[in-house]
């Protein structure tokens, strides 16, 4: 190879990585938006009993994503079989799952969030019931009644990342 070619693949390689991390901050910031408006509007389950049981009852279409805070799964490995199961059935039955790097980033988010009633029998705690941070480490997120561009960005970006990986991990910055 010369270094003309050398340096051509090497500028692709770098361009390539970096549009890839500007893919995932901006999924990031997709995710978190996504959160948020789900929050207001009582469309998230936390805890892995809770989004376990959901999952059985519900037409698994109806999921927008799954997300698995994985920081502590190595460490428990009750959770980690939970997780394993969880995403056998995502695969199964084709609901997005995210990886999340830290559920204290996502209890930090959206207890920030003012809470709201449940929507449509969703188990979202009401506003007196306290979620645990370990509620965190798994969250199931209901498609809104109508996507809106914050949705439809979130969806676009990860179905890019997912083409590189079946279950992407994105970083919640707050």
């Amino acid at each position: 190879m010369k270094f003309d070619e050398e340096s051509d693949w090497n500028i692709k390689a770098t361009t390539r990585h970096c549009i890839n991390n500007m893919i995932k901050m901006d999924a990031g910031m997709a995710l978190e938006r996504v959160l948020i408006s789900a929050k207001l509007e009582g469309r998230i389950t936390y805890g892995v009993y809770q989004s376990v049981r959901k999952l059985g009852i519900i037409d698994p279409q109806r999921v927008m994503v799954c997300l698995h805070a994985d920081d502590n799964a190595d460490e428990d490995v009750a959770l980690h079989i939970h997780f394993t199961l969880m995403e056998a059935f995502c695969r199964e039955n084709s609901i997005r799952l995210i990886k999340v790097d830290c559920h204290e980033s996502l209890a930090r988010l959206l207890r920030d969030t003012p809470p709201t009633q449940a929507v449509d029998n969703n188990p979202t705690p009401p506003a007196h019931t306290r979620v645990n941070t370990e509620d965190f480490v798994c969250l199931l997120v209901d498609f809104p009644k109508e996507l809106d561009d914050d949705d439809y960005c979130f969806l676009e970006l990860y179905h890019t990342l997912a083409q590189e990986m079946p279950f992407p991990r994105i970083s919640v910055a707050a």
